[in-house]
């Protein structure tokens, strides 16, 4: 699958991530525009790491 390309993705939507599990394959191509919106969530991401 590629969720482990996706490990941001996969963190952040770990819940509904079974919901897009099957039509991910859909967005595999279409992935690379949701690119540029990921710069939103890469944000609330880094003070749950840190």
């Amino acid at each position: 699958l590629p969720i482990s390309q996706l490990p941001i993705i996969n963190y952040h939507y770990r819940l509904p991530i079974t919901d897009y599990q099957l039509p991910i394959t859909d967005y595999q191509l279409p992935i690379t525009n949701y690119r540029l919106p990921i710069t939103d969530y890469q944000l609330l991401i880094t003070p749950i790491d840190d």
